[in-house]
């Protein structure tokens, strides 16, 4: 546990320590903004000083083109790249500007500019030009979000040639490594846990992680991804994060620990983030200047269903939600700063970058250790419901008078006799046992029946059945069994008389006995072999009871070809 502490403190402290190295790496902000209409030229824009605004604010989102200006030195080295945010727009034109006079452009499509290796913005080289200059101007067609113009800047050199940007890619592929982690853990519980949350969960985890191999810029070291392309996969992955989540959630927090209004919210919630994510990502222009707001706005009502079901649910005492809340409290975070930074025009808008790599960190540990948490307490219900319905099903197995094996034990793994290895089968039956009951009663017989039960039940490589009444059957395996059938037999009315002392008579027993022929087990299915060792039973008590009457498996089969009418009903 101390390590992963030392390895999340290692990370945030440099996720925090590489954006201030970033803040002297040599770059350049814009200056002042204007405004153009479609089909306007740049240069028409550039030669009038009176449409621009130098005030620090930006363009407006319903304006055809925004326009950016940036001084330059004109005795000094013209910075060699463009850089902003890779969001949704047109097209791009850069122009570089003396004496204002355009002197070198280039309009650059959205579809032809590619995502950086750093994964947060793009560049652009600037144009060639000859002779020196003293501003460029950035026209962007189609703006769909503030980022284009908040995040706009220019650079001396690459800057993925920074220290500071290679340990930025460093830590986001730790984060990224940690976020795969669960997919294993998700996909092996699933195996044994068949629970809807770890599917939901394996969905959250998928969506966060192609986030981060997006933002971070690991997959731009290995794929140009077009900046549409990167936009419009960045939006959906993280809406089917936020909607995953909230499934997620709503699958996870226990039964009856949750208002069910909630519990529908959170699902509604998934639904809406999903609907206003696929509007904004294939319809990016539909309402203008409101539409990045009203996309961003949407989803304070998804905060707000997260914040009351964690609240309702910590108040019924749920298990699940701890893990929940420390889950999800720093994309709350997150989410009110990227909401506010949007909706407010005064605020820069943030999309708090680092502390969602942070977030992913926390929320990859914490819902992981919930999931096992969960993982545990449902494989101990389950074990300890197997066991109560094992203890029933034995429970129903047993004669509740003896304690021995009942008729049903028989209709188990104890009746396949095939494989059991049973060598002998006994059927036992007390003479005259009407007798103890109409004259001592039956709660002295009862106790004749136990003693008869503990003779049989205690002896060894042996499995004995009470059948019903005073009829009792005795498996056995191993050799000798006839004289190991007639010892018991024999030794039933001397422990009968010792264990009962109010009995005045004395209570034999007689026995029918199918014995398996030399080096063989029982074969045959328990009918048959019933049919025959109660037919030998029968014999015994025919021939004056307390008698053993004993037949081999093949002795019967014998017995029937020849048409003994004694043993006919043990058609084998």
């Amino acid at each position: 546990m101390r390590a992963f502490l030392s390895l999340l403190l290692a990370i945030a402290a440099a996720l925090l320590a590489t954006p201030a190295a970033a803040a002297s790496a040599p770059e350049q902000h814009p200056a002042c903004h204007a405004e153009g209409t479609a089909g306007e030229a740049i240069e028409t824009i550039v030669a009038q000083p009176a449409r621009w605004r130098c005030d620090g604010g930006e363009p407006g989102l319903g304006a055809d083109v925004a326009l950016l200006s940036f001084p330059v030195d004109p005795a000094g080295e013209l910075p060699a790249f463009f850089a902003t945010r890779p969001v949704s727009f047109g097209s791009l034109t850069l122009a570089v500007v003396r004496d204002g006079r355009v002197v070198a452009k280039q309009t650059h499509p959205a579809d032809s500019l590619v995502v950086d290796a750093q994964g947060r913005r793009f560049l652009v080289p600037l144009p060639a030009r000859a002779g020196a200059a003293d501003t460029v101007v950035v026209a962007i067609h189609g703006a769909t979000t503030r980022g284009l113009f908040g995040d706009a800047r220019l650079h001396a050199d690459n800057p993925m040639t920074r220290d500071n940007e290679m340990m930025k890619l460093l830590v986001a592929a730790i984060v990224c490594g940690m976020l795969a982690m669960p997919l294993f853990f998700n996909a092996a519980y699933y195996r044994v846990l068949r629970e809807k949350f770890v599917l939901w969960h394996l969905a959250v985890t998928t969506s966060l992680l192609l986030q981060c191999l997006l933002t971070s810029g690991v997959l731009a070291h290995f794929f140009a991804i077009p900046v549409p392309v990167f936009a419009r996969t960045s939006i959906l992955s993280f809406c089917l994060a936020v909607a995953s989540a909230a499934a997620f959630c709503a699958a996870f927090i226990e039964p009856r620990k949750l208002d069910p209004r909630l519990r529908t919210g959170l699902y509604l919630a998934a639904v809406q983030v999903v609907a206003v994510s696929l509007f904004h990502t294939f319809l990016p222009n539909a309402f203008r200047a409101s539409q990045t707001a009203i996309y961003y706005a949407s989803f304070l009502p998804v905060l707000v269903i997260f914040v009351a079901v964690l609240i309702d649910a910590s108040r019924r005492g749920s298990r699940a939600v701890r893990y929940q809340i420390v889950a999800w409290f720093p994309f709350l975070v997150m989410g009110v700063i990227r909401i506010v930074t949007m909706l407010v025009p005064a605020l820069r808008h943030d999309e708090a970058m680092d502390l969602f790599y942070a977030a992913m960190v926390v929320q990859s540990v914490a819902t992981s250790l919930g999931v096992a948490d969960r993982f545990m307490m449902v494989r101990r219900q389950r074990d300890r419901a197997v066991i109560r319905a094992q203890s029933l099903e034995r429970l129903s197995e047993r004669d509740a008078l003896t304690g021995l094996y009942n008729r049903r034990a028989l209709d188990g793994a104890l009746g396949n006799f095939a494989h059991q290895g049973f060598t002998g089968f006994a059927l036992f039956d007390l003479d005259h046992f009407k007798r103890v009951n109409d004259t001592h009663g039956h709660a002295t017989g009862d106790a004749v029946l136990r003693t008869l039960a503990n003779v049989l039940g205690t002896h060894e490589n042996a499995v004995a059945v009470r059948m019903g009444g005073e009829e009792f059957l005795l498996l056995l395996r191993g050799e000798n069994v006839a004289e190991r059938v007639e010892r018991l037999r024999e030794a039933i009315p001397v422990r009968i008389a010792r264990k009962v002392g109010e009995l005045e008579m004395l209570v034999t027993a007689s026995a029918g006995l199918v014995e398996a022929p030399a080096r063989q087990s029982l074969s045959g299915d328990f009918v048959t072999l019933y049919r025959a060792a109660d037919n030998l039973l029968y014999e015994a008590k025919h021939n004056g009871r307390n008698l053993l009457a004993a037949m081999t498996q093949s002795d019967v089969k014998d017995r029937l070809v020849d048409g003994d009418d004694t043993i006919a009903a043990a058609a084998i």
